[in-house]
């Protein structure tokens, strides 16, 4: 096995590992290079393998609690707020995926190439360059004199150097298309949930019963680190829907009619309040006065549809790159 990158002894790596999302810095992941086949060995920190050893069950548990106990029951009653579900889920299963794949990196890679770790040795020279602060210390390892004298299996140096350069390419492509849909998905679901929503207000001010509900609580939040200085008011609301049956629902409200149902010093008293609810979906609510269209989940949606843009122009910039290193081994 060669070392590859700028790494020090006993295996832990410096401030250079490449990857999507830029430059990830500390001492986080080793990568091996085979001398004599295509083969590139990710083997994360031991403290790494360890923390997600304990995190990978928690999120399993997250995961499949979050689809049991919130998408499952929900799939009989849709409403506009289903359209969060997906973006739940997904950044669930990302997590999942990714902690799962420290973890097998940690153990498998571990066990297969045990003798290859335990003997990764710098000489005293580039130990010296490692820890200097140089531009050096950012520059791959080249391959070892006499691999490249006696080729390394059925390929040679330049051979090995293109396919790795490949298959890099090829794993970096994979990520930025996950990503890219990823983003796509968020965006789709923001306007799906915009739509929704508007749908259901007019509902609510065309059929909806109206009845006298009490004001159990109010919320005031602020979105860091964006919105900070933008306030976004909720009411918590009791109210009893035809069938007799009690509701406390959480509904957003303007600042006009936060203002007009609290006091001066900005306490609240337990009053009345009329609500409006869908007589065949008790649990969509909402305040009449409150009731309007927003466009806030499409300005949301194109954040995402800008990055997802930017991700597949970046993807096809990539593919001619891949297929001028395909012309090349040719």
């Amino acid at each position: 096995m060669q070392l590859r990158g700028d790494f020090m002894a006993h295996g832990r790596s410096l401030s250079s590992q490449p990857s999507v999302f830029g430059t990830r810095t500390g001492d986080v992941v080793l990568t091996l290079e085979c001398s004599r086949c295509p083969k590139e060995i990710q083997l994360p920190e031991l403290k790494m393998v360890v923390a997600a050893a304990f995190l990978f069950p928690l999120a399993l548990a997250m995961l499949f609690g979050f689809l049991g106990w919130v998408v499952l029951p929900a799939l009989h009653n849709l409403h506009s707020e289903m359209w969060g579900y997906p973006v739940a889920g997904l950044f669930l299963g990302a997590a999942c995926c990714w902690i799962g794949s420290i973890l097998y990196q940690g153990t498998v890679n571990r066990l297969r190439y045990a003798p290859q770790t335990t003997a990764v040795k710098l000489s005293e020279g580039e130990m010296t360059t490692l820890s200097g602060n140089s531009a050096a210390a950012r520059k791959p390892q080249p391959l070892q004199p006499q691999a490249a004298a006696i080729g390394s299996g059925n390929y040679t140096v330049p051979d090995l150097r293109a396919i790795r350069a490949q298959r890099r390419l090829r794993r970096s492509r994979r990520q930025l298309k996950l990503i890219a849909f990823a983003c796509l998905l968020i965006a789709v679901c923001c306007v799906g949930y915009q739509t929704s929503a508007n749908r259901e207000r007019r509902m609510l001010l065309e059929i909806g019963h109206r009845t006298q509900g009490r004001l159990e609580n109010i919320t005031i939040t602020r979105h860091l680190p964006f919105l900070f200085w933008w306030p976004f008011y909720s009411f918590d609301v009791s109210y009893v829907d035809d069938a007799g049956a009690s509701h406390r629902k959480q509904m957003g409200v303007s600042a006009e009619v936060f203002t007009k149902n609290t006091l001066d010093n900005g306490r609240f008293t337990h009053h009345n309040i009329e609500v409006a609810f869908l007589p065949h979906h008790p649990d969509v609510v909402g305040l009449p006065e409150a009731l309007g269209s927003s466009v806030w989940g499409y300005v949301i949606a194109v954040v995402p549809l800008l990055i997802g843009f930017a991700l597949f122009r970046s993807l096809a910039r990539q593919q001619h790159t891949l297929n001028t290193l395909k012309k090349a081994e040719t």
